[in-house]
């Protein structure tokens, strides 16, 4: 059996809990595809808003150095977040990625991919930010399972201020991306 190291770390008060979406598709071939696809929408955060249809709060991705990037996240990199107002006057939020890890398991036909994301003071180029475990987790979790695909968000939260990824959105707004990270088909 294997292990979930990718799941958010237990906390013992203020968890809010998960958010999960799932597809099951005709084929394992089909579930394979949508689980890439998937994959690279959950990657590419600049574009978080477009998936999820949700123009209330906004993300992006930014380097090390805080300077805003195109491209899917890695780890190391960070994300500014807030309303579209506090985008235009500077007062955003930051998160940093963690981690980004993919894990096989080609003798049970699963796969799976997570994102974590902490929050973290605002990126300045001259120090890097070094999160703990004991840091406010939040994971975005997709996970392919024979012809099954899910996407879980959990939110954990250890009532802090820097708590942030809980406050961007409401549970509507995130149940919304984790939906669209599976099934959007535009542009």
């Amino acid at each position: 059996m294997q292990e979930e190291h990718y799941k958010v770390p237990q906390h013992d008060e203020g968890t809010r809990g998960a958010i999960t979406y799932a597809i099951e598709e005709e084929t394992i071939e089909d579930a394979e595809d949508l689980f890439v696809d998937a994959k690279d929408r959950m990657l590419d955060i600049n574009h978080w808003n477009k998936f999820s249809n949700v123009d209330s709060g906004s993300f992006r991705l930014t380097d090390h150095n805080g300077h805003e990037v195109f491209r899917h996240a890695r780890r190391g990199d960070h994300v500014f977040t807030g309303s579209p107002a506090e985008v235009e006057s500077g007062s955003v939020d930051w998160l940093y990625v963690s981690a980004l890890e993919y894990d096989d398991y080609p003798d049970e036909n699963k796969e799976t991919f997570a994102i974590k994301l902490q929050p973290s003071p605002k990126p300045d180029g001259e120090s890097v930010f070094e999160s703990t475990p004991d840091d406010p987790t939040t994971s975005i979790t997709l996970a392919r399972s024979g012809n099954k695909v899910t996407v879980t968000l959990e939110l954990a939260q250890n009532n802090t201020a820097h708590d942030l990824v809980a406050t961007v959105w409401s549970d509507a707004q995130w149940s919304a991306l984790m939906e669209g990270l599976l099934e959007y088909f535009g542009e």
